[in-house]
C-alpha cells in the first residue's frame, strides 16, 4: 500500500518530469557568425521594396548586425585581389560583381548573405540550422538534372568562416578569368561533366555553374551542407501561382504562411511589391512585418 506522502512525492516527480519536457530550451545548431551580409550597387537609391526586406531581417533578428555592402565600401569588410576584383567578366553585371564579393566575404568572415530581395520572417535560430551543418542553403529543384547533384543558389546561404565549400566554390568561380568570356567557361565546364542543361540562363547564373562543378565533378561531400529546395520553400508561393509573378504577390499577400519563414523575390515580384507597395501590397495590408 503507498502511502498519501509517497503519492503526493510521485505526483510531484511526474508534474516536474512533463514541465521540464515542455519548458526544456531547444537545442541551438546556428553557430555561425551573427552578421547578415549584402549588396546593392546604389546605396543611395534604395527602393521601397529592397528597404521593406531588410527591415524584416532587423525585426525577425534584431541580434544580428546588417552590413550594406557597395561598389564603394566593401573593400573595407573584404580584400579581393586586383586580378579578380578589376576582371571584366566580374564587372559585366553588378549581379555578378555581387556574387563575387558574396563568396569573398563569407568565406573571410562567416555569417547569413541575403540578397536584397528576400524577406525573412523567422528567427534563424528557429529553422537555419536543424543540426550542426558547414553551410546551410538552398537549392533549385526546377533546375536541377541529377537529384545527386542539386544546382545550389546564392542568393541566400549561411556559413561559419574559412569553409572549405564556400572557398572551393569561391576558387570555381574565379576560373572564369582564365577564359576569353563567360562562355567559354561554361563550355569547358559542361566537357568536364557538369550538367546545367536545366539552367534558363547559365551565362547570368555561372555561380550556379561553379558550384554545381564542386559538388558534380569535385564529388564534395553533401552530408555537411543543408539545402532546401527552394521551390518548396522560399519560392512556394509562386510555384502554388503557376510562376505568374502577379498572382504569387497576391497569393503571398492574402496568405501569410508563404512568407514564413523565407520569402524570396525575382526581379518581377520585386517590381510589383515596389509598384503597389503603398496601395494593394501594403504592410498593413499584406503583413510583411508581421
Amino acid at each position: 500500500m503507498i502511502s498519501p506522502n509517497m503519492l503526493i512525492f510521485i505526483l510531484v516527480g511526474f508534474v516536474m518530469s512533463i514541465l521540464s519536457l515542455i519548458f526544456r530550451q531547444k537545442k541551438i545548431y546556428n553557430v555561425v557568425p551573427k552578421k547578415i551580409w549584402t549588396y546593392w550597387h546604389n546605396p543611395d537609391k534604395i527602393p521601397k521594396a529592397v528597404k521593406l526586406c531588410m527591415e524584416s531581417w532587423k525585426k525577425f533578428n534584431p541580434d544580428y548586425e546588417i552590413v550594406l555592402l557597395t561598389k564603394k565600401n566593401f573593400q573595407g569588410y573584404v580584400t579581393i585581389p586586383d586580378a579578380y576584383r578589376t576582371h571584366p567578366h566580374f564587372n559585366d553585371s553588378p549581379q555578378r560583381f555581387s556574387d563575387l564579393v558574396r563568396l569573398y566575404v563569407v568565406e573571410e568572415h562567416g555569417g547569413v548573405w541575403i540578397d536584397a530581395s528576400v524577406l525573412i520572417k523567422q528567427h534563424f535560430d528557429e529553422w537555419l540550422f536543424p543540426k550542426y551543418a558547414e553551410y546551410s542553403g538552398f537549392y533549385s529543384g526546377p533546375f536541377t538534372i541529377d537529384p545527386k547533384a542539386p544546382v545550389i543558389e546564392n542568393w541566400f546561404f549561411a556559413a561559419n568562416k574559412n569553409s572549405k565549400f564556400i572557398k572551393l566554390w569561391k576558387q570555381e568561380f574565379l576560373e572564369m578569368a582564365n577564359f576569353k568570356d563567360i562562355q567559354g567557361y561554361l563550355d569547358s565546364r559542361k566537357k568536364m561533366g557538369v550538367d546545367f542543361s536545366g539552367l534558363r540562363d547559365p551565362h547570368y547564373l555561372a555561380a550556379y555553374v561553379s558550384a554545381l562543378k564542386v559538388i558534380e565533378v569535385d564529388k564534395y561531400p553533401q552530408d555537411t551542407l543543408i539545402l532546401r529546395d527552394s521551390k518548396d520553400t522560399a519560392f512556394r508561393y509562386l510555384k502554388d501561382a503557376m510562376w505568374y509573378p502577379e498572382k504569387g504577390m497576391k497569393l503571398a499577400c492574402s496568405d501569410r504562411a508563404y512568407q514564413t519563414p523565407i520569402m524570396k523575390m525575382r526581379s518581377d515580384e520585386r517590381n510589383i511589391l515596389e509598384r503597389d507597395i503603398d496601395g494593394d501590397l501594403s504592410p498593413e495590408k499584406c503583413g510583411w512585418l508581421t
